[in-house]
């Protein structure tokens, strides 16, 4: 599954309740985290692997993979397929790719692991802190191609057919017709999907495998075309310089016949070319409360609160500030609760709380009191944006305090220290829908239409994939061009400082979810209002 799947589906994922009773591992390198209880031996394997295909993705195929400076990979990997079935309530999802607040997360199942895992971990090195607009089908025919990397010894190969080929088979034996590759939608029926796959991975290997200088050319021009912002997949089709039934015809003869075309190439190097040597691992036990305070940040990035008040019992764990803030914040989100009840629960005025923080790292530091700024905000200003603040000294990285200290500052009229916030969110995170929404609206707010494009460029990525994409994109294109108006208005600059249309535009602002159309268009009328 791709790493933009739809946010509501993820939501209804998790839902059923989880007993997870397992010897969970942390095993940490310089450049991600894997939580898993597969075994040792297997782990190890696969971390090394990965950097494997990092380094073919960077030295074969042009991709700018992150750097270890930047915020570190979660993955987790189930080896039991009861526990992973549970915690998803799904057996039709083998994995996925997830771009959170302040880190990107992938969840492997137990099926196909090595599979799904490479295939997911091309997501991530095509997708994070890119700015680049890649067109589902390519993105997915490569990571089919690095989902077939085989490491042995001093070897490796890959190139051949993924599983997903047989789709084919399930799928009157052709692929899927190239207008509808073209559609930066996914299928949903499974059959469908797979064929959807298949077809991918020959159309990516027939063009960046061949030597063809006629349809290399075609190719540039398509990227041309799909990056000006055209989607239709008629005139993407068009743009290749051929029809679709000529191409159709061309992929079509390749699939059916590979022996002899690019198509049956496998590729081999020495292990030494790509990878020159392992890498560091530290390992470390969890305990089930260490492992449900891993998972949190991603179900608090889902907006699944209610897992999240399942896992964590913050009883008699006064020594479990970080735990039990993520407990407040999901409870509070279910149930309201009192501010003397949620002081107490994450130990504000404890004085041991500093020796209680002691034992997290800098990062868990700091997620701790961005967590206390989102309770406070927005009834208590003053303390979420000294919280946001405490957090920034600890994690200048921090995402979800950034955010926090943007709209703090635009509801105070500080529109250069919002400025400065919310670029700093976007240069980290722009691919979170929280991101994308919070920067959407504070572009209107700082009159900057530079930002109100980027955010309204990566808010249309985001939902290319998803069933109502069409909607989302006219409802997108709608939002930039009232923003465009708003700014050209210049309301900010030319009205008193009381007057009301920052905390209108605030206001309206707060109750709407960017992956939802119905708040969308509300929101809309507020801002046409004001112009």
């Amino acid at each position: 599954m791709n790493k933009r799947v739809n946010l509501l589906f993820i939501i209804a994922l998790f839902f059923s309740a989880v007993e997870v009773h397992a010897d969970w591992k942390k095993y940490e390198s310089d450049s991600f985290v894997i939580i898993s209880d597969e075994r040792e031996r297997s782990v190890i394997k696969w971390a090394n692997d990965l950097e494997t295909v990092r380094s073919l993705a960077e030295l074969l195929f042009q991709v700018r993979a992150p750097t270890a400076s930047e915020s570190k990979l979660i993955i987790f990997i189930f080896n039991k397929n009861k526990d992973y079935s549970d915690l998803l309530d799904t057996s039709n999802v083998a994995g996925f790719y997830y771009q959170g607040i302040n880190q990107p997360y992938m969840v492997i199942g137990p099926r196909s692991q090595q599979e799904v895992l490479f295939h997911e971990f091309t997501h991530y090195l095509t997708s994070y802190r890119s700015n680049a607009q890649t067109p589902t089908w390519l993105e997915e025919g490569l990571a089919e191609t690095l989902s077939t990397v085989s490491v042995n010894f001093d070897e490796v190969k890959f190139g051949g057919a993924p599983n997903r080929i047989s789709g084919f088979e399930t799928h009157g034996g052709r692929p899927i017709p190239l207008a509808r590759l073209l559609s930066d939608i996914y299928e949903t029926d499974r059959t469908k999907a797979n064929a959807y796959y298949a077809t991918a991975w020959v159309f990516y290997k027939l063009i960046w495998m061949s030597d063809d200088e006629d349809l290399d050319a075609a190719f540039s021009n398509y990227l041309e075309v799909y990056r000006s912002g055209e989607r239709d997949p008629e005139i993407l089709a068009g743009s290749f310089s051929t029809s679709s039934d000529d191409m159709d015809q061309r992929i079509s003869r390749v699939a059916r016949r590979p022996r002899g075309t690019v198509l049956e190439a496998i590729y081999e190097l020495p292990l030494n070319k790509v990878r020159p040597e392992t890498i560091e691992l530290k390992k470390t036990d969890l305990t089930d409360n260490d492992f449900y305070t891993a998972i949190a940040p991603f179900l608090l990035d889902i907006k699944n609160y209610d897992k999240i008040n399942q896992f964590l019992n913050p009883e008699n764990s006064r020594d479990r500030p970080l735990s039990n803030a993520f407990y407040a914040l999901a409870r509070d989100e279910t149930l309201s609760i009192e501010r003397d009840y949620m002081e107490n629960l994450v130990g504000i005025t404890d004085p041991n709380l500093e020796e209680y923080l002691s034992v997290y790292s800098q990062k868990e530091q700091s997620r701790y009191y961005s967590l206390l700024s989102r309770y406070f905000y927005p009834e208590y200003l003053e303390a979420s944006y000294d919280f946001a603040q405490q957090a920034i000294v600890l994690d200048s990285a921090n995402v979800e305090a950034l955010l926090k200290l943007c709209l703090i500052s635009l509801k105070r009229r500080e529109f250069s220290s919002a400025k400065s916030y919310i670029d700093q969110a976007a240069s980290l995170s722009i691919q979170n829908d929280e991101v994308i929404g919070i920067s959407a609206l504070a572009s209107l707010l700082l009159g900057d239409q530079d930002l109100l494009k980027k955010s309204t460029d990566q808010w249309k990525s985001y939902f290319k994939h998803n069933e109502n994409a069409s909607d989302y994109s006219e409802t997108i294109s709608l939002f930039y061009n009232v923003g465009t108006e708003f700014i050209k208005a210049d309301l900010i600059e030319n009205t008193p400082v009381e007057s009301d249309v920052v905390e209108d535009i605030l206001r309206a602002g707060s109750g709407v979810r960017f992956y939802d159309l119905s708040g969308l268009k509300p929101f809309l009328q507020v801002v046409l209002e004001k112009i």
